[in-house]
């Protein structure tokens, strides 16, 4: 017969939820001193409630996480940042903004379409529109920052949304449709390392594979932030 498992004893049992309080609430607090103070008090009901705060903290913030959806934006979210950023160099390129118009297409992109979003306080900052093409390449039907929000952490995490989006859909290269009018997104294609394939008079065609885009430092930081999110 084999012999009967020891219960762990009372020291052992402390120590060890000793250790993972003070871990974790050395996350949660951010300074080792404060944790020690609270867990170095050794009296089973003291680390009993300490244990108790802990599983309530975390479940409550895992209830909180499953309660709130992933908001896609709208068709009004969109166009009215599309309005914001495209309308001035679009027209400077000789062709008009037409709201409902633009209403309409958006509309008829979003049944292709999968988007990549970034809000802050719930207002839609940032997002990318992508489209099947051909094969494994994808086209870029929209990517816009609100002016205001054109920051390092914006841009990281919608170029993180959208290494996820290509590692979860075998996206193999990229295309994008750019006014010549609109300074700003042909500097960023190119620093991203984009190609101009083709162009008119209006607009050039950028191409990149996903294998050269991936050496880009700006695209590798926003790599790693992608395998670091949550699933």
């Amino acid at each position: 017969m084999a012999p009967a498992t020891q219960a762990p004893t009372y020291d052992s049992h402390n120590s060890a939820v000793e250790r993972l309080l003070s871990r974790k609430l050395r996350d949660r607090l951010g300074s080792t001193r404060t944790c020690k103070r609270l867990t170095r008090n050794r009296r089973p009901e003291r680390q009993n409630e300490l244990a108790t705060i802990f599983i309530r903290s975390t479940l409550a913030n895992c209830l909180y996480i499953a309660l709130v959806p992933v908001m896609l934006p709208s068709i009004d979210e969109l166009l009215a940042l599309d309005a914001l950023t495209l309308r001035e160099h679009t027209e400077q390129a000789g062709d008009t903004f037409n709201v409902e118009e633009h209403r309409a297409q958006l509309r008829k992109s979003l049944e292709v379409s999968q988007v990549c979003s970034v809000r802050r306080e719930g207002k839609l900052v940032a997002y990318a529109m992508l489209r099947p093409h051909s094969g494994a390449c994808w086209f870029v039907g929209a990517f816009g920052t609100h002016p205001l929000y054109r920051t390092y952490a914006v841009i990281t995490e919608l170029l993180a949304k959208m290494a996820t989006l290509a590692s979860e859909q075998g996206i193999g290269e990229l295309r994008s449709h750019v006014y010549k009018t609109n300074r700003l997104s042909i500097a960023f294609h190119r620093k991203l390392g984009f190609q101009v394939k083709r162009e008119n008079d209006k607009a050039f065609e950028f191409f990149i594979t996903i294998r050269e885009l991936a050496t880009k430092p700006a695209v590798q930081r926003a790599t790693a932030k992608a395998t670091s999110l949550p699933e």
